[in-house]
C-alpha cells in the first residue's frame, strides 16, 4: 500500500482534513476527541469525531467550522 501524506496540498491551500486512509482518519478523530475545544458529544468518543470528519468532508465544508 502507498504512503501518502496526511496533509494535502491545493490552490486553495493546506486540507488538514482530506484523509488518504481509514488508518490516518481514525488516527486524526483519536486525537482531536481528545481536545478540550470540540463539543463534549464529541469529547473522548473518536467513532463520532470520524463520523462529523467524514460528513463535512462529503459536505466539502470545514469540520472546524461554527
Amino acid at each position: 500500500m502507498e504512503e501518502r501524506a496526511l496533509v494535502e496540498t491545493s490552490g486553495n491551500g493546506v486540507n488538514l482534513f482530506a484523509f488518504t486512509s481509514i488508518d490516518r482518519a481514525w488516527k486524526f478523530a483519536t486525537l482531536l476527541s481528545e481536545s478540550a475545544i470540540i463539543p463534549d458529544t464529541f469529547r473522548n468518543n473518536p467513532a463520532s469525531c470520524l463520523i462529523a470528519l467524514d460528513m463535512a468532508n462529503r459536505m466539502h465544508r470545514n469540520p472546524m467550522e461554527d
